[in-house]
């Protein structure tokens, strides 16, 4: 429970933040590994965000290096931000450009590889081994990358299958984790303060 957590205790404060929307967002195609960069709704959306973090002022950013989550990172932080492989969206194969209509991949058994692209566990382990390592930093990191790999990372700390989270990340919103030095397995060290706020 939160309210037994000492006070002194240092704790690493991540913000995930989805990156802002594009046509395709709007166009509700799955997008993956593709580079599609934000529209002119996406970055008035990313500005309208930015007072809370210039108020936040986090220690590092990290983003994606996917155009998408690049330029949301660059219009909230400028040239300070570090690109991270990691941190792109899981590959969808040959369901890039189609329609979420089309197939509901958080279904597909997690160890198949997607029409062709990655594994929901691979991508899951990305995202998940990216969290343990910079939760080594006790402070406020941002991190601007995908909806499904922050739905992935939420998975993996409630310890549920991703299909079982009804859950929607939303462009722009910001899904803060709070990680304790005091647990050696991922499910306690790791708490979930909020999910998919939003602030446009």
């Amino acid at each position: 429970h939160k309210n037994s957590i000492p006070e002194s205790l240092h704790m690493a404060e991540i913000y995930f933040i989805r990156h802002g929307e594009t046509l395709w967002n709007k166009e509700r195609r799955y997008q993956g590994q593709s580079d599609v960069a934000l529209s002119r709704r996406g970055r008035d959306q990313v500005l309208r965000i930015k007072p809370f973090f210039e108020e936040l002022k986090p220690k590092f950013c990290f983003a994606s290096d996917l155009l998408r989550a690049k330029e949301s990172a660059e219009l909230l932080f400028g040239g300070e931000i570090f690109l991270d492989k990691e941190l792109r969206e899981i590959n969808l194969g040959s369901l890039e450009g189609t329609l979420y209509s089309s197939f509901d991949f958080y279904t597909h058994d997690e160890h198949e590889p997607i029409f062709g692209g990655e594994t929901i566990s691979e991508a899951k382990e990305r995202i998940v081994s990216f969290t343990e390592r910079i939760a080594a930093v006790d402070d406020k990191i941002a991190v601007v990358t995908h909806g499904a790999l922050i739905l992935l990372l939420l998975s993996h700390i409630a310890n549920k299958k991703p299909s079982e989270m009804k859950l929607e990340i939303s462009n722009c919103s910001v899904t803060k984790i709070v990680a304790l030095p005091v647990h050696n397995d991922f499910n306690q060290r790791f708490s979930i303060s909020y999910i998919g706020k939003r602030y446009v």
